[in-house]
């Protein structure tokens, strides 16, 4: 029989201050300049392992997405076997008014080599299972995620879905910058004009085959049981990429939903959803009901409960979606104690507490989505992510996922009975805090810091080499810290704590040791 209750949680109102404190961690795609003097800065090309991204029609124009598209099908073409077919490419993007233009840029180049399944709008999760589906030899996700609606970007991708492997990604990257365009496509000629040809371009949608996925991915007597409750939630895809999927998931769910932000390409507030931007949506919820605000793409979405006793809005940090969806994974699993769950080490002591319940062993990586599947690959776990970015990965997915995540989180109150407000009780508090500071950049910075913490008697760990993260834990919490890696000089500091005194006291040392650090 299954616990009504995880054994090492401590009897904590988790719906406090601490639970519901606005901000949480900060959000951010991992990004490398790959050549010494690489600009930097917001009207820049930004391109990272990732991904690409830039400003539409200023460091980012259809001319970058045609080559860069051609850059890619030339790397999987010159790195992978060879194909027994001209390759297939499924592409799908957000809902900015420059991604159809990109997206056209990117079929001119390719379309004579490649055929293309086009799915028009479509969240990231959905054009990644779509490759999988498909049995493509890859694809591209037109789309700049959370940033403002003047960005436009792309993620390319594997043949199992995932963003391609950093290897393979910093290729695609050198053979842009360094090759011409007449070069790859005079290679490409030359090598796929034999081989059996695919049609160039067909129109498919992703809506019917995604729910169905997601569905498929909880017991039918799970489904039945999260149909009974008939949930109350609102959505806000925000004009985004969710709003296709929404009506099927709703009408599948039996939930008793309500859409706003529902007309595709209209923003009504900021595009990155966080505590500020899902202020208004708090309002709209009756009690017992709950709101799922989305990204542009889709694979980022944060919980919202209602406003009320004169709090403010209530938005869950994404490090408590993380640990409900952890919670359900584990929960009724048939062997918890045998699993591993990945995250990256900026995640929350509170992740670690909800693992540990269950016997279950907890793996950090370097921040980044592509971090977190491949090691999610190589232990053989069934879950993982990002709580810095509110996204959970639940297998065979190879991203973050926001309706992914909100299903798995209603199958745990369907479950067990409970509310969501029931749910966040059973978690440990917990208070993070973060800052950024501005330093002068420098060699060896990391390695100063590192030595400094030691010698404070923290017990320190590090991810990603010289550049990457430094943790630093202590007997009441930890202090992380990460260079950015799209803002020059910008240090992310985080502390955590079971306490709020002790996270305020962590986060204080963490910038003062840092600038002593820098000099």
């Amino acid at each position: 029989m299954r616990r009504g209750r995880p054994r090492a949680f401590p009897s904590r109102d988790c719906c406090s201050e601490a639970a519901f404190r606005p901000g949480g961690f900060f959000q951010e795609s991992e990004a490398y300049n790959l050549s010494a003097g690489a600009k930097s800065g917001k009207d820049s090309l930004v391109e990272s392992f990732s991904g690409v991204r830039g400003i539409f029609g200023s460091s980012l124009t259809e001319d970058t997405a045609s080559k860069y598209a051609l850059a890619y099908l030339y790397t999987l073409a010159r790195r992978t076997a060879r194909f027994s077919r001209r390759p297939l490419l499924v592409i799908g993007h957000d809902t900015r008014a420059s991604s159809v233009k990109v997206y056209r840029a990117m079929a001119s180049s390719l379309r004579r080599f490649s055929g293309i399944v086009y799915l028009g709008f479509a969240s990231t999760p959905a054009v990644e299972f779509m490759v999988r589906r498909l049995k493509a030899e890859g694809g591209i996700i037109i789309t700049a995620s959370h940033n403002p609606p003047e960005f436009s970007g792309w993620k390319f991708l594997s043949p199992d879905g995932a963003v391609l492997p950093r290897s393979l990604m910093a290729e695609v990257i050198r053979n842009y910058r360094k090759k011409s365009f007449e070069e790859m496509d005079s290679f490409l000629s030359y090598s796929l004009s034999s081989l059996k040809p695919v049609p160039s371009v067909r129109r498919a949608s992703s809506v019917r085959p995604y729910v169905s996925f997601l569905l498929s991915l909880l017991p039918k007597n799970d489904i039945s049981l999260i149909r009974k409750k008939r949930f109350k939630i609102v959505f806000d895809p925000n004009g985004g990429a969710a709003i296709p999927y929404l009506p099927l998931f709703s009408s599948r769910l039996a939930l008793d939903s309500r859409v706003i932000g529902s007309t595709i390409g209209e923003f009504h507030r900021a595009i990155e959803p966080t505590s500020s931007t899902l202020s208004g949506l708090s309002s709209l919820l009756a009690p017992g009901s709950f709101g799922v605000g989305f990204d542009c793409d889709a694979d980022r979405a944060e919980l919202v409960l209602p406003s009320g006793g004169g709090m403010k809005a209530r938005v869950l940090s994404g490090n408590h979606l993380l640990a409900l969806v952890v919670m359900s994974v584990l929960e009724f699993h048939p062997e918890p104690s045998k699993q591993v769950v990945v995250v990256n080490d900026a995640a929350s002591d509170l992740v670690r507490d909800v693992v540990n319940a269950y016997g279950a062993k907890l793996v950090e990586v370097e921040v980044g989505e592509a971090n977190v599947v491949s090691e999610m690959l190589k232990r053989k776990s069934i879950v993982g992510g990002e709580g810095s970015s509110a996204g959970a990965i639940v297998h065979p997915s190879r991203c973050r996922d926001g309706l992914l995540g909100t299903l798995f989180v209603l199958r745990l109150l369907a479950r067990k009975n409970i509310t969501i407000e029931q749910a966040l009780s059973l978690l440990p508090a917990y208070h993070t805090l973060r800052a950024n500071i501005r330093i002068p950049s420098g060699q060896g910075l990391n390695a100063r810091l590192k030595e400094m913490l030691v010698n404070d008697g923290a017990s320190v760990t590090s991810k990603g080499g010289s550049s990457g993260s430094v943790k630093a834990r202590f007997e009441n919490g930890f202090v992380w810290f990460r260079a950015s890696k799209t803002e020059p000089s910008l240090f992310r500091v985080i502390a955590d704590s079971r306490k709020k005194s002790h996270a305020l006291k962590l986060l204080a040392y963490g910038k003062k040791l840092l600038k002593e650090a820098a000099g």
